[in-house]
Order: C-alpha cells, then sequence, then structure tokens
C-alpha cells in the first residue's frame, strides 16, 4: 500500500470522526439520531478503501474522492447548524430575561419570554429547545394564575412533540394539561388527560410516566374527598417502585403519603414521610414541592402541639411561596386549631395565639390536602 492510500484513508478516518460530531449537534438541536449522516459516510469510506487497495499502486483516486465527498457533506451540515444558531440568537436574550423574571417571581413576565424564545427557536429548527420553551412557558402560566393560557401552550406542546415524533414530551404534554384542567376545575377533562398519559407511559414501557401520571391522579381525589380512589392510585404509582429513577416523583408520593396519614392524625408516620419527602424535594431543586413539604411539617408541628416552631416554620413558608394563603386557606379549612395558620399565612402581620386553643383540638384531623400539591408532582 503506498504512503498516500494510507494518508488518504487516516484523513477518511478523521472526517468519519467530524461526521459523528457533526450528527451530535444536530441531534441537540431536533432530537433526531441523525444515524443515517455517519453510515452515509461509513459506507462511503469503505467504498473508497476498496477502490484504493483495487488500483494500488496506482493513484488513489477512490480515497480521494471519498476524501471530498465526505469533507462536502460535513461542510453542508456545518452550514446548517451555523445557520441555526444564527436565526437562535434572539432566543438566547429571552432565555436570559426569562430566567431574571422567574428568580424575582415575575412568573407572568417569564411565561412572555418563554413563548417569545420558543417562536425564535422554531424557526431556527431547533426542536428540543423550543419544545422545552414550550414547556416553561406553560409551568409559569400555571404559576401565575393562568391557567387557560397554560391549558392553550401545553396543547400546541403536545400537537408539536407529536409532529417532532418526540412520544416522551407528547405524552407529558398530556400530564400538565391534566394540571391545567384541574386548575381550572374540570375535574373530569383533568382525569382525562391523566389517563392518557399514564397509557401513553405504560405503551412506552417507561413506569416513570406512568408513576407521575397516578400520582396526580391521587392527588387529584384526595383533594376531591375520595380518598379511597386517591389510595388506590397511591398504591399502584408505590408499587412501580421508582425509587431513584426519578427523585421528584419519589419525594412527590413521599408527601402524598404524609396527606394521607395526617388526614387520619397518625403523627407518627406523618412526620417522618413528609421529612423523607421535603428532602427528597430539596434534593432536585423542586422548589414548590418542597415549599408543601414544609407547610405539611408544619401542620404535623401544630398537631403535636409544638407551637412555636411551627409558627416559626409557617413564617418561613409564607415569606417565599407564592400562593401560600390560598394553599394554606383550602387546607386548613374548617380546621379548629390549623385555621388559625391560614389566617397567619394570609396575613403575616397576625400573630395566631395558639396557646388559646383547647388541647382537644389537635386530635381532629385534617379534611383534605392542599390543591396546589397537584402542581407540585
Amino acid at each position: 500500500m503506498s504512503s498516500v492510500v494510507a494518508e488518504l484513508m487516516l484523513a477518511e478516518g478523521a472526517l468519519l470522526n467530524g461526521s459523528w460530531w457533526v450528527a451530535r449537534w444536530l441531534r441537540a438541536d431536533d432530537g433526531r439520531r441523525w444515524t443515517g449522516l455517519i453510515w452515509t459516510c461509513i459506507a462511503l469510506a469503505v467504498v473508497g478503501v476498496g477502490v484504493d487497495l483495487a488500483l494500488a499502486p496506482k493513484a488513489p483516486t477512490g480515497g480521494a474522492v471519498v476524501v471530498g465527498l465526505t469533507a462536502a457533506v460535513d461542510g453542508l451540515f456545518l452550514l446548517v447548524i451555523g445557520a441555526r444558531a444564527a436565526r437562535a440568537l434572539p432566543a438566547r436574550r429571552q432565555l436570559a430575561r426569562a430566567r431574571k423574571a422567574r428568580e424575582s417571581g415575575n412568573t407572568a413576565g417569564a411565561a412572555d419570554a418563554y413563548g417569545k424564545a420558543a417562536s425564535h427557536l422554531g424557526s431556527a429548527w431547533k426542536r428540543v429547545s423550543e419544545l422545552k420553551a414550550i414547556a416553561e412557558e406553560g409551568h409559569m402560566r400555571l404559576e401565575a394564575g393562568q391557567a387557560a393560557q397554560a391549558a392553550e401552550c401545553f396543547a400546541r406542546l403536545g400537537n408539536k412533540a407529536k409532529a417532532y415524533g418526540d412520544v416522551v414530551t407528547e405524552a407529558r404534554a398530556l400530564r400538565w394539561s391534566g394540571d391545567a384542567a384541574f386548575e381550572l376545575g374540570d375535574r373530569q377533562r383533568s382525569r382525562s388527560f391523566y389517563w392518557e398519559a399514564a397509557n401513553s407511559g405504560q405503551a412506552l414501557a417507561s413506569p416513570v410516566l406512568v408513576g407521575h401520571a397516578l400520582a396526580r391522579l391521587g392527588w387529584m381525589e384526595h383533594i376531591a374527598g375520595d380518598p379511597e380512589l386517591a389510595r388506590d392510585y397511591f398504591a399502584w404509582a408505590a408499587n412501580l417502585d421508582i425509587g431513584e429513577a426519578d427523585l421528584r416523583l419519589t419525594g412527590s408520593l413521599m408527601l402524598l403519603a404524609a396527606a394521607f396519614r395526617l388526614a387520619e392524625g397518625r403523627l407518627e408516620t406523618a412526620r417522618p414521610a413528609a421529612e423523607d419527602g421535603t428532602r427528597v424535594s430539596g434534593q432536585v431543586k423542586d422548589v414548590g414541592q418542597e415549599t408543601t413539604g414544609r407547610f405539611l411539617l408544619g401542620c404535623v408541628q401544630y398537631l403535636e402541639g409544638l407551637y412555636e416552631s411551627g409558627g416559626q416554620m409557617i413564617e418561613e413558608q409564607s415569606a417565599d411561596a407564592n400562593g401560600f394563603a390560598t394553599l394554606a386557606t383550602r387546607l386548613l379549612a374548617g380546621h379548629p386549631i390549623l385555621s388559625t395558620v391560614a389566617a397567619h399565612a394570609a396575613d403575616p402581620s397576625i400573630r395566631p395565639a395558639y396557646e388559646d386553643l383547647h388541647v382537644e383540638a389537635l386530635v381532629h384531623p385534617l379534611p383534605a390536602a392542599p390543591e396546589q400539591a397537584s402542581a407540585a408532582v
């Protein structure tokens, strides 16, 4: 084999490595694997090497042609990557604006910024980033109390995910559509979305997707006052044994178990469940879910008669949790002792006089679980 043939084979190998990197970048943009590009370049290299060996020691025309074709293919797709990056530049500014608004608690502003970013990302053919931005817009609109707009976002997300062939995001969009329907007060439609999400997860053989949908069904029925059905959903989700595969789901199931036990007055088991759920939620940095956990812990402490530590926990949560007063009022409505907690959450300047309440009230169970906890699953 001539030295020229060897050099051309090395060049082909280097360009094949470049093709692999190009395919990775393209996949990061639109989610498709782009393995066809790699196999095409490999086939060209095999043909070129075969021609080189067949014609040796003559001029290695096959290798030269392959090197040129591979370089042309890589160059073409690098131009595509460059064009996508250029068209997506405005999206970077909007995403930065969304993060800043989110950190400052301006969820409505964050939602608008995510929506604009999604539009730019879509025009830049960055499908993966576009779907993420639409999902974030929907979540922010839910937090901002714009459930109708959130429902539209998640519907759009599901349609785009289906068109792009992203079945996992499509299943998640169904689950989030259930959240929006629940916030709109349409329990039947919410249940339908959750079941569709569970069925999609089962079709994908994904216990995590199934578990998330079942956990949401559990929260919804618990809040709606059907504890038996809620426990059935919880048991199905818990039997999936998700564990560390999805800590967010595991934390949510722990908090749901704590809510069950708290409603039954089983404080000795409610406390460890709430503590573990709060800890796991903190690990995955789910602020909303962690807030729900701390709130449940505060409730446990009140029921145990630990007024000082419970009051401190309420003050800490009410200072940084949007909608905390609403959550507290719904959770504690009608409870003889914890109704004072709801009043304090609504107006932190009011100091609840826990000591004035009769100790017998401590044994009364809670009537319901936090409504907003369904969106924290």
